[in-house]
């Protein structure tokens, strides 16, 4: 007796003693999952933090495009850095005896503009 393509459900087929190696690629994905939350593909924010000079340019390109001022979400779009980090280190260039950065109150947020 043969059963039409109709008739036979994905859940009525069973296969044994079938061994499967998903290889490389499954590898890679699994860990993607496993490293947590991270986004594939997203820079390492530790190696961007390292790079001080190429923030500063980055922070100076988007206050040139933002007419003086920048927030955090900003800089964190423009730098790829995770909003946490970019807060993180606009705060930094507002500490110390020269600063670079002057920090705002505006609402929930705050804005940057250069000293």
């Amino acid at each position: 007796m043969t059963a039409s393509t109709d008739e036979v459900k994905d859940r009525d087929v069973r296969l044994d003693g079938v061994e499967y190696n998903p290889g490389k690629l499954w590898n890679e994905e699994m860990r993607k999952w496993h490293d947590g939350f991270r986004r594939y593909q997203n820079p390492d924010t530790q190696e961007l933090l390292a790079d001080k000079e190429k923030l500063e340019q980055i922070m100076r390109e988007c206050l040139q495009k933002h007419h003086g001022y920048i927030t955090a979400g900003m800089f964190a779009y423009y730098s790829r850095l995770t909003l946490y980090s970019a807060r993180k280190q606009l705060n930094e260039w507002t500490k110390g005896d020269n600063p670079k950065l002057l920090k705002t109150p505006r609402g929930k947020e705050h804005i940057y503009t250069e000293v």
